[in-house]
């Protein structure tokens, strides 16, 4: 993955965190805060393993 792809990758997952949060701030509901958690921490993992760090699962074809 090229750089600036990776840069792109990680200005997203800023401004998507951003936003998340400033919900929570606004919403303030015990409930938003864990599903908002729980779905921060599975984009989070998911940016970890598409940016190439830990295994990567890929699925190759054979001819």
């Amino acid at each position: 993955m090229p750089l600036i792809d990776k840069l792109l990758a990680l200005l997203a997952m800023a401004l998507f965190i951003t936003f998340l949060g400033i919900l929570i701030w606004w919403v303030r509901e015990p409930d938003l805060i864990i599903v908002v958690g729980v779905v921060t921490a599975m984009a989070l993992y998911d940016f970890w393993k598409g940016a190439g760090h830990g295994k990567a699962i890929t699925i190759h074809k054979k001819d």
